[in-house]
C-alpha cells in the first residue's frame, strides 16, 4: 500500500537520509490499531465489542483494471498512477459496486462486459447467466462510452428485456463464483 502522500511531497524527498517520512509513517500502523482497540471498545471487559463491524458486504473477490479509475479525486490512485495500483474489490446490495481498496469508496458498475465474447450489457444480467461468467472474463465499466473504448460491443436490448424475467430466488453471481450460499 503506498503512503499517503497526495501531491505535497516530491518522490525525491524518500531518499533524503535527513527524512523522517518513513519512520513516522511506520508508528502509523500501531497508532491506528491502538485507536480502533479503544473505540471499539476491547479494551474493557471481556474483549467483545458491540460495535461488530458490517461484513455481510465483504465479497473477498479482488478486481483489477486499470481502465476503471476510482471517483474519488483524492484518492492515492488517481494522484501517484506511478506508485499506486489500481484494485478493487467487488460488492453487491442492489447493484454491483467496486469498492476501492485504498480509499474505501464504492463507484456504481452499471455496465458488466465478457472478455470472451467482447460483449456489454447491464451489470445485473451477471445475475442471469448460467453457467456464470469466470471472474478474470468479467469486465465492469461506468458507461456505455467507456465500454465502447474499451473495445466492447452492446448486446441486444430485446436480449436484456428476455433476460430479466423473473425465474424465482437465484444467487448472485458474486455468490455463485465464490460459493456462498444466500
Amino acid at each position: 500500500h503506498p503512503l499517503p502522500r497526495v501531491d505535497e511531497l516530491s518522490p525525491d524527498i524518500d531518499q533524503d537520509p535527513r527524512s523522517l517520512y518513513f519512520q513516522q509513517a511506520a508508528l502509523g500502523i500501531p497508532i491506528r490499531m491502538a485507536l480502533l482497540w479503544h473505540v471499539l471498545g476491547l479494551g474493557e471487559g471481556n474483549g467483545e465489542s458491540l460495535n461488530k463491524p458490517d461484513i455481510s458486504r465483504k465479497s473477498g473477490l479482488k478486481y483489477s483494471d486499470t481502465s476503471f479509475e476510482c471517483e474519488n479525486e483524492t484518492c492515492i490512485t488517481n494522484k501517484e498512477r506511478l506508485f499506486a495500483k489500481v484494485q478493487y474489490e467487488i460488492v453487491k446490495d442492489t447493484d454491483y459496486r467496486l469498492r476501492c481498496l485504498h480509499c474505501d469508496h464504492e463507484t456504481l458498475a452499471k455496465l458488466a462486459g465478457n472478455a470472451d465474447t467482447h460483449y456489454y450489457y447491464s451489470s445485473k444480467l451477471l445475475d442471469r447467466f448460467l453457467p456464470p461468467v469466470r471472474p478474470e472474463n468479467v469486465r465492469f465499466f461506468k458507461s456505455s462510452s467507456h465500454a465502447r473504448a474499451s473495445g466492447f460491443k452492446r448486446a441486444s436490448e430485446k436480449w436484456d428485456k428476455y433476460q430479466n424475467k423473473e425465474a424465482g430466488p437465484r444467487k448472485s453471481w458474486l455468490a455463485l463464483v465464490l460459493g456462498l450460499s444466500q
